[in-house]
């Protein structure tokens, strides 16, 4: 582990560990993939409002094609966000890298769709398109200038903590 790395995580509050030393989930990372997975979101909030539901899905979604495929594509970071929830950090880590592969796959495929549907629109920065285009880029700006997020996917992608355990500094530490 690089030196920069490590004076990054011992800048670190304690709170940002669990007690085996795995970097808990960031706000920041819940909040990329609750925007990743905003068709869910949308749909759900559209449920809970029952007069005003179905005007916001109507105005945000126009086609009712592109709301499915919206739900659809909610699937991966809402499985994602359960499994950063339910349970311990360290379980189901290739799941999570999976997920997290097939996540950043699919910001990549709705910032392209979100661009080139601007390219059709008359008047491009009136559009909602725009503004979610500026939110995706916003947030991924927001998450990559966070040291204890970009941690946080480094641990998850290499499917191991970045803190030494105890034992092993002890053994790098003592003489042979």
């Amino acid at each position: 582990m690089s030196k920069k790395i490590q004076q990054g995580l011992r800048a670190l509050p304690f709170s940002k560990f669990d007690n085996d030393g795995w970097l808990k989930t960031p706000l920041l990372v819940y909040l990329n993939l609750a925007l990743l997975a905003k068709g869910l979101v949308l749909f759900v909030a559209a449920l809970a409002s029952r007069q005003a539901g179905a005007k916001v899905l109507q105005t945000l979604y126009p086609d009712q094609h592109d709301l499915y495929v919206a739900i659809g594509f909610s699937i991966v970071p809402a499985m994602l966000i359960a499994l950063f929830t339910i349970g311990e950090i360290k379980d189901n880590a290739a799941l999570k890298k999976l997920l997290l592969v097939l996540c950043c796959g699919l910001w990549v495929y709705q910032v392209m769709d979100l661009s080139i549907s601007l390219s059709h629109i008359y008047k491009p920065l009136e559009s909602t398109n725009f503004f979610a285009l500026c939110m995706h880029l916003g947030a991924l700006i927001w998450l990559m200038c966070s040291f204890h997020a970009r941690a946080f996917l480094t641990q998850t992608a290499q499917g191991h903590k970045l803190t030494p355990d105890i034992e092993e500094q002890d053994s790098e530490k003592a003489p042979n």
